[in-house]
């Protein structure tokens, strides 16, 4: 018994902290984690990357669907619509193919790691096998939007559903303030490790 249990504080002293982190354009945020730490389905999207950066929004504008007018682009960002979750993989890290961002490293627990994959696993559309429903091609060449099960509308914006996703991990963040980028950032560096800034440049997110 006593071996056993060696055995397996051993194998999690080996393992590598929990780790989630914060990705912001300017304007756009989305939360990243390891592949590894994924739900099953969203490793099978991309079982060869090492990170999944996952962002949401309003399907119409996120996807610039239907963008064909002002009016329309107006409603499309403050009335209720149909979600989206844009999935992208990365292979190397994240501050090399998320150049032009500012990336915020955040420590949490096992158990906050687990209540975020269990609210990612409710955030996916699914079709009747259980497979995340794909709504079409990302905004970069390996990236995919899904289709989401929540609603968006004005306040509920990307920032707010990026800083619930956090919260729900362990990072105190307000989630009422954070209706902007540029304050969840804020809020972020205080309880976590800044890796990047934002440069002029806008990435993809």
């Amino acid at each position: 018994m006593e071996a056993r249990i060696e055995r397996q504080q051993r194998r999690a002293a080996k393992k590598p902290p929990a780790k989630v982190w914060l990705v912001s354009n300017g304007w756009h945020t989305s939360i990243a984690l390891r592949t590894a730490d994924a739900t099953p389905d969203l490793r099978a999207f991309a079982p060869d990357s090492r990170y999944l950066v996952i962002g949401w929004g309003g399907a119409d504008f996120y996807m610039w669907r239907n963008m064909d007018n002002p009016w329309r682009m107006f409603t499309s960002l403050v009335l209720p619509t149909s979600s989206a979750l844009h999935v992208i993989p990365i292979k190397t890290t994240l501050v090399k193919e998320c150049p032009n961002s500012e990336i915020i490293e955040f420590d949490v627990t096992e158990q906050g790691l687990e209540r975020l994959r269990h609210r990612l696993l409710a955030a996916f559309k699914r079709d009747p096998a259980g497979k995340p429903l794909v709504a079409g091609q990302g905004k970069l060449p390996r990236s995919k939007f899904f289709d989401g099960t929540e609603t968006y509308f004005f306040p509920k914006t990307c920032n707010l559903w990026v800083a619930s996703q956090l919260r729900l991990t362990g990072v105190p963040i307000r989630v009422t303030a954070a209706i902007v980028a540029d304050n969840l950032c804020w809020q972020g560096r205080k309880h976590g490790r800044l890796l990047a800034v934002r440069t002029a440049k806008q990435d993809q997110l």
